[in-house]
Order: structure tokens, then sequence, then C-alpha cells
């Protein structure tokens, strides 16, 4: 049994040995050419496309300042130097190995354009498990598509994808910034600006949006997913509400900063998976219309609700500072927050309840909370 246990045991460690021989790192540069094979840092090549065909599962895709897409913006993807943008998978660019693709030099220098793309094609697809894509200060700047800028979905073979790690891009200029249906996936530090429709979109469930920064885009985040935490966000000036909730499950919203949206938590009731969505910790100021609109019952706690619901939006004119609306067959527990005034939502200058009878505001903190503004070290 000795022998037999020794052998197992080299056996082991030469397979060890084998796995990480076999992980290598690929590079892509301006200056790279697209042969079979590229990759080296003497012969790198020169799209990302042509990069994740060469890698195998394991395999990191280091990335050169410049710009990719259609190079000779002739609107013909596939030509020499090009990204593929194949009609199978609808996108410029398709992540389908379990590989990590950061850039060199940050998304400042690092530029991923999708013009003269087909309508409604994304600038990323993400279907497999384990992708990462971008790190801190090692993302890429993805602009200019009719569809998402970043898109995770299902596998090939339809299983769900998990594991996938987005961070570090800013996304400009598309129909859609993120649009993620997976799970126990996390996307962080991403910058999403004056995209069309909302700045993520998230599906799934145990995900984790943290450190985002969106910024005049049709609205802030959409979300359908279950127990998914949003942390350390910033919805700001969104056309839309900063945060859109569609299902009423046990997800938490802490610590974002939620100023000058048309709402700034707009929950209409869609699908209920019996959970309770709690919101604590959060700046939620200036909004247009309501601070918190809810039709499913809800927990907002600790939170600065100060200076909503003082102007028209959605067709009605919100002149009654509401800091919070519930549904009738609903309730908020709205307590420990601070409603811009110390002597809490029935003093004047403070924003108030509309749904005094379906709405516990009491009691109320006195003195405002202070709270980060959001991630300010974000640097791209």
């Amino acid at each position: 049994m000795k022998s037999v246990t020794t052998s197992l045991g080299a056996v082991l460690l030469l397979l060890l040995s084998v796995g990480a021989v076999s992980a290598k790192t690929l590079t892509v540069s301006v200056n790279g050419l697209d042969e079979d094979p590229c990759g080296t840092a003497v012969l790198p090549c020169r799209s990302v496309s042509q990069a994740i065909r060469l890698a195998v599962a394991g395999d990191t895709i280091i990335v050169g300042p410049g710009r990719y897409g259609d190079l000779s913006f002739n609107g013909t993807f596939g030509e020499p130097g090009d990204e593929t943008a194949s009609p199978d998978c609808a996108c410029m660019i398709l992540i389908d190995k379990r590989v990590t693709i950061v850039s060199r030099d940050g998304a400042f220098n690092t530029v991923l354009d999708a013009s003269g793309l087909s309508p409604g094609f994304d600038v990323i697809r993400i279907s497999a498990g384990g992708v990462i894509f971008g790190r801190r200060r090692q993302g890429f700047t993805i602009v200019n598509s009719s569809g998402a800028g970043i898109t995770v979905v299902d596998g090939g073979d339809g299983t769900r994808t998990t594991r996938v790690h987005v961070e570090g891009h800013v996304v400009t200029r598309n129909a859609a910034g993120l649009r993620i249906d997976a799970d126990t996936s996390a996307f962080v530090g991403n910058v999403i600006v004056a995209n069309d429709g909302a700045a993520v979109t998230v599906d799934g469930r145990g995900n984790q949006i943290t450190r985002t920064v969106a910024i005049a885009n049709g609205q802030g985040v959409s979300t359908r997913a279950d127990t998914t935490v949003f942390q350390d966000n910033v919805m700001l000036a969104n056309a839309g509400p900063g945060f859109f909730v569609e299902v009423a499950s046990a997800s938490s919203y802490t610590r974002n900063v939620v100023v000058g949206n048309r709402f700034g938590f707009y929950m209409p009731l869609v699908t209920d998976l019996r959970g309770v969505p709690a919101i604590r910790s959060n700046d939620i100021l200036g909004n247009l219309g309501d601070a918190i609109a809810t039709g499913m019952t809800t927990i907002a706690s600790g939170n600065n609700i100060m200076g909503n619901g003082a102007a028209f939006a959605e067709g009605i004119a919100y002149g009654d500072h509401c800091g919070v609306f519930v549904d009738e067959g609903w309730t908020l527990t709205a307590t420990q927050n601070y409603w811009g005034d110390r002597l809490g939502p029935t003093a004047a200058a403070a924003d108030r309840s509309c749904s005094e009878a379906n709405a516990t505001v009491v009691p109320f903190r006195t003195t405002e909370y202070r709270y980060n503004e959001g991630p300010r070290d974000l640097v791209p």
C-alpha cells in the first residue's frame, strides 16, 4: 500500500505540474498581426477575437493600448486585424472560454469600438463560466453599439453561466450598458455613462453589483434578480429611476448614492419570489419623484431621504416632497431614516410619507447620517 500511495501522489503532482505549465499568456497589440499562431510578446495578435480563438481555458489575454474593432471604419468586420463580429453571437467579441482578459494600461487607453457593427449587436458577449473580463485599472472603454456594451448569457448548452467577474470598464454611448443573466457573479467598479437604456440590467441569483457609477443613462439599475447585493454604487442623473426593481426578492441595497434621477427606487411588483428587499444606509437625495415608490413589502432603514418629490415626473406634478409611497395592500417599514429635519417626516421642510396607513416611519433619525459619497477612488 505504501508504494501505491506514493505512486498516486507522484501522479497527482505530475498532473498539477502539467496544468500549471499549460496555462499561458497571450498578447494583443495595435502593432500585432492575426497570424496563426500569434500572441507572443514578439508576435502579438492584432485582435482580441484572434487571441480568444487561440486561447484555451485558464489562459490570460493582455491587450495593449489603442483601438480595436473595425480598423478601417468601412463597416466590414473580419478584415485583417478586425474583430470578428460574428452573426452567430450577435456581438463584436465573443468570450466563450474560461479565460482572463485585461488591458495593460486601463480603460482610458484601451478602446473596444463597435462603430459600424450590425444593428442590435453587443460589443462583448460572455457565455462561459469563470471568465474574468477586466480588473481594477485594467479594463476597457466600450463604446458605440446599438446593443449592449457587455452581455452575460447562458452557455451554448443551456447551462447557467456562473462565477463571471467584470471590472474596471467605461461603458458609454451604447443602447444599453451591462445586461446580466448569470448567477454568483461579480460586477465591480464599472463606470456606465450616457447609454440609451439601463446602465445595468440584471437577472439571476447570488450576484454582486458593487462600486458601479451610472450617470445620465436611460435609467440606472433594472433588476429582476434574486438574493443579489447592490452596494456602494452611484446612480446619478439618470432619466429613469436610479433603481427599477421588479421582483420581490431578498436582495439588499446598501450604501448606495441615488441622486437626481426620475425616482430613487421605483418598485412595481412583476415577479414575486416571496422575499423582502432591504434598502439600508443609502443617500436618496433630490430625485424628481419619490425617494421610494413601492408595490411590494419592503424594508428601508438608516437612509438619508431628503429633497425628493419636488418636480414633475411621469406626468405627475411631484411637489409634495413624497419621501415614500406604498401601493395599497403592501407595507413599508421605514424606520430610523433621516427625512431632512430633526422633527422627522411631519416637518414642513422634510420629505414625508405619502402612504401613512401602510408605511411605518417612526422612530426616525434626528440628525443626518454621514455615509461615504460613493466610490470616490474609482478610476477605471
